[in-house]
């Protein structure tokens, strides 16, 4: 059967199942509906394959069914269509492993914000009651308080002292 659309290997390679697909179906004047009828699945399943929203379907192996029956009946080499059925979802999958491995990324990255910050607020107020302890602690009291209490000592040995001289003065 003579093709009225005439596909080249370039087109195939930059485009999708879906959209050669849709392509076709409207090149030839088919409806959604008729497309529907003459594969006897929903015009839901060929709006989601022409739109390579391909979740929607039951599984991988009805899509590629779908896709070569809707292939066979377009008159379009079906194995030119699964190799793009099966590259978009190479692609696809090589889109959501990158997805994933920047989502895991921010994911660890967020586990160890929450200890830094813990980590530089127990830094932040050691160092506060470090400079407090410092501040009404600090080494010029420890010095007086040593040098009243040497005064007193020294004058409580001077006390005695005088005590023991006038004591010797009075005995001898």
């Amino acid at each position: 059967m003579d093709n009225e659309f005439e596909h080249t290997e370039a087109e195939f390679d930059t485009r999708t199942a879906g959209a050669v697909l849709q392509a076709e179906r409207v090149n030839r004047g088919l409806s959604e509906k008729e497309v529907a009828d003459q594969l006897h699945i929903t015009m839901h399943y060929v709006r989601a394959i022409e739109s390579d929203d391909y979740e929607k379907l039951p599984g991988k192996v009805f899509a590629r069914g779908y896709i070569k029956s809707y292939a066979l009946l377009l008159q379009l080499d079906e194995d030119e269509l699964l190799k793009l059925y099966d590259e978009f979802l190479a692609w696809r999958s090589h889109e959501v492993r990158e997805t994933e491995r920047f989502s895991t990324t921010c994911k660890g990255k967020s586990r160890i914000l929450p200890w830094l910050i813990f980590l530089v607020l127990a830094f932040i107020i050691g160092f506060l009651c470090f400079w407090a302890y410092n501040s009404f602690f600090s080494n010029e009291e420890i010095t007086r308080t040593g040098n009243e209490v040497w005064e007193v000592y020294v004058q409580g040995a001077n006390a005695e002292m005088e005590a023991d001289s006038s004591s010797s003065e009075i005995v001898g």
